[in-house]
């Protein structure tokens, strides 16, 4: 499994700036620059394309160039740190071995601050519905509920709060 073996740093500052040795290890110190930081290993995505929102849980399991993996909870979507732009990014969990083999998909990427909100919460919209989470609440359509309905999970990602 390929890592990240080097990190370069480069500080461009009016001032001077100092740097020293950390006491992290490599991990914790990777884990601190490039992960988001939420304690528990979930993350409300927000602010995206509505098939990268909702609520992904962090995979240690499944690690791309060593960096755990966060996945909807779903099962539809990954979201993984790419090097090629420095940030976070989705892809299809249908193409994820793709990625593991070495694809590159040309999608956005984002900084950990930039993903979302640790935590379940709503999401703004129901991805494929465009609509928020009150007619689920409401219980307005059979096939769009918290349990039971073949939908279920994909309900689940983008309305915890609702569901709970």
């Amino acid at each position: 499994i390929p890592s990240i073996n080097t990190i370069t740093l480069s500080v461009y500052a009016p001032e001077r700036v100092t740097i020293s040795q950390s006491d992290l290890s490599p991990s914790a110190a990777i884990q601190q620059m490039l992960e988001p930081s939420c304690t528990d290993g979930t993350i409300t995505m927000s602010g995206k394309d509505e098939f990268w929102n909702g609520v992904f849980v962090q995979n240690p399991d499944s690690r791309h160039l060593g960096i755990p993996t966060y996945e909807a909870i779903d099962n539809q979507t990954v979201a993984y740190f790419a090097p090629r732009c420095g940030g976070w990014t989705f892809i299809g969990k249908q193409q994820w071995d793709e990625v593991l083999n070495g694809s590159s998909f040309d999608t956005p990427c984002y900084s950990a601050s930039e993903l979302g909100r640790c935590g379940r919460h709503d999401s703004k919209l129901l991805a494929g519905y465009s609509m928020t989470c009150l007619p689920i609440q409401n219980r307005d359509f059979h096939n769009l509920q918290c349990q039971g309905s073949a939908k279920s999970k994909t309900v689940q990602r983008y309305c915890p709060q609702t569901c709970r």
